[in-house]
């Protein structure tokens, strides 16, 4: 399944409450507008669930896809990498 980063630029709170109601372990908090989104459909569609599009939507942002990643950061956001970014779809 693709793994997508969203930022959020605009209405943050909004946009996290939206991605509460996603399935558990499917998302990834980096920090209080950033997050790692393991999603089954398209960076529009999930922006759109998300409500960060279309113009006039509670919340900006972008929505874009991971294909390989690297970096340092905290040992379980590279776990939770590994873990989504290897399952089948």
């Amino acid at each position: 399944m693709p793994v997508f980063v969203v930022v959020v630029t605009k209405g943050a709170e909004a946009a996290k409450r939206r991605i509460a109601t996603l399935p558990e372990n499917s998302w990834y908090e980096v920090k209080d507008d950033t997050w790692l989104i393991d999603y089954p459909g398209t960076s529009q569609s999930l922006a759109e669930s998300l409500q960060v599009r279309p113009l006039g939507a509670d919340a900006t942002g972008i929505v874009f896809s991971i294909s390989n990643y690297s970096g340092r950061h905290k040992k379980d956001i590279w776990e939770w990498l590994q873990l989504h970014m290897t399952r089948e779809t």
